[in-house]
């Protein structure tokens, strides 16, 4: 928190701040409303290739990415889905990356599955992937890595996975007696996590074009993420697609990507992406945490038909990262990728 002495000084470097960072082509922040927004660049980092699965005789393109995790400065981690299709299985792929952030980068994937099985597990719809290593455990008897899978309410909702891709544990999710349906998961610390939810949105009462995003903090208890304080988010009725979230505890920041998959602006269809930045602080009951930035970054329609930020995360030195799902011009070829986000 800033302290009152600096008052003066912190109010106008505030507004001159605000001033510079508003400004974004076609799109002005609106003071009181809205936060300022960051217009950003995106350097490709690494591509990630589709897997495809074969078992019993079926094969699935495994293409969706669903979430990112990043380990100190070298090691990156993500899962890929099968979310395409009416029939769609839930069979996913556990990649990690070495030196992902150099030329000498090195590529392991792993289908994912239970501990001591072969088969492909169905991941549900598999929207993120946060890491927390237990001290002083055997990584791979207890997984470091978490995935939501947006099961219905009283199925397995978050899925422990270890660094070969294996299922250690499942876990359901509840408030009380109430069972709950996991959208996005990152950890805070201090074994405290933080979980979005699914179907819980609601308007906001005072802006008709933004709504509240639900987000709660969790503990593990025995098989289950016990939800504690529930919090909200604001985001636009536009932008309201919600995917992978992050922590970044060196500001005490929850970073929420969010897709603009439906608005046209020129050439911009399904090609507007916005990491939503709110501060937190001590988190209270129905508290609801105006965002204190928008960063924004839109791709040109000669890069893509499809850009779709799905997993974010930070490296151990802030830089910050997007895993997302890219279609190619040609909206037939596929060439998903990670990214390092930065201001323009």
């Amino acid at each position: 928190m800033k302290s009152t002495r600096a008052a003066t000084r912190t109010s106008l470097l505030a507004l001159a701040l605000a001033a510079v960072m508003a400004t974004t082509a076609g799109a002005t922040a609106q003071a009181g409303t809205n936060p300022p927004i960051t217009v950003t660049k995106r350097t490709l980092i690494q591509r990630v290739p589709d897997m495809y699965i074969t078992h019993d005789g079926v094969t699935r393109r495994i293409g969706s990415f669903t979430g990112l995790a990043i380990v100190g400065a070298d090691d990156a981690y993500a899962v890929k889905a099968d979310h395409s299709g009416a029939d769609q299985l839930g069979w996913a792929s556990f990649v990690h990356i070495n030196d992902f952030n150099t030329s000498g980068a090195t590529t392991g994937t792993y289908t994912v599955r239970l501990k001591g099985s072969s088969e492909p597990y169905p991941l549900g719809h598999a929207n993120g992937l946060a890491y927390y290593r237990t001290p002083g455990t055997d990584y791979l008897d207890v997984g470091s890595f978490y995935v939501p899978m947006l099961k219905a309410p009283g199925e397995p909702q978050i899925a422990q996975i270890n660094n070969q891709g294996e299922i250690t544990k499942l876990f359901k999710a509840r408030k009380g007696s109430a069972n709950k349906k996991i959208a996005s998961i990152t950890y805070r610390g201090n074994g405290t996590w933080i979980v979005g939810t699914a179907g819980e949105s609601v308007p906001d009462p005072g802006d008709p074009t933004q709504i509240r995003r639900p987000y709660y903090t969790a503990t593990i208890v025995g098989d289950y993420f016990e939800l504690g304080n529930k919090f909200f988010v604001p985001t636009t009725t536009t932008f309201n697609i919600g995917q992978d979230i992050a922590y970044n505890a060196a500001k005490d920041q929850l970073l929420i990507p969010v897709w603009d998959g439906k608005n046209t602006v020129g050439t911009a269809t399904r090609l507007k992406n916005r990491i939503i930045v709110a501060t937190l602080g001590t988190i209270t009951n129905n508290k609801v945490y105006t965002p204190v930035r928008w960063i924004d970054n839109t791709v040109s329609s000669s890069d893509a038909s499809l850009f779709e930020f799905e997993g974010i995360d930070l490296d151990s030195e802030g830089k910050l990262f997007v895993g997302s799902n890219i279609v190619h011009p040609d909206g037939v070829t596929y060439i998903d990728g990670i990214h390092k986000i930065t201001k323009k």
